[in-house]
């Protein structure tokens, strides 16, 4: 019996292209929504197996074992707070949803790698 941890790390470069409704004009809460295409920068693999024989990995490339891009869809949920007329400032909430297999080699049980992730966005209008 054995316990050891594996992490897997990607890094995306990701371009949405949002449609965004807003509740009222000022201060505002809005929704947004739209696809996505995201770009695989790199992808690495750590084992820790430090419980089994005093062991750690460095991180090992597995760029190549996924496909360089992604498709899917994003929908958020943000606050804009107005600063003065022409600035303000946004918080947003958003999840992307891979729709696409990003994996280049057989997952077990005929499965897919997709994407997922929450964001927690911040930033500065200028209008």
């Amino acid at each position: 019996d054995y316990d050891f941890i594996s992490k897997k790390n990607h890094d995306y470069l990701v371009l949405p292209i949002m449609l965004k409704y807003n509740f009222s004009n000022k201060n505002s809460f809005y929704v947004n929504a739209g696809p996505f295409i995201g770009f695989l920068l790199k992808s690495n693999l750590t084992n820790d197996l430090e419980k089994i024989n005093n062991l750690k990995y460095n991180p090992v490339s597995t760029t190549h074992l996924h496909n360089k891009t992604d498709f899917g869809i994003s929908i958020g949920l943000g606050k804009t707070f107005s600063i003065n007329k022409k600035n303000a400032i946004f918080i947003e909430f958003r999840e992307n949803l891979g729709l696409t297999n990003t994996s280049n080699f057989k997952v077990w049980g005929n499965g897919e790698l997709k994407t997922n992730s929450l964001n927690f966005v911040i930033g500065y209008l200028l209008n």
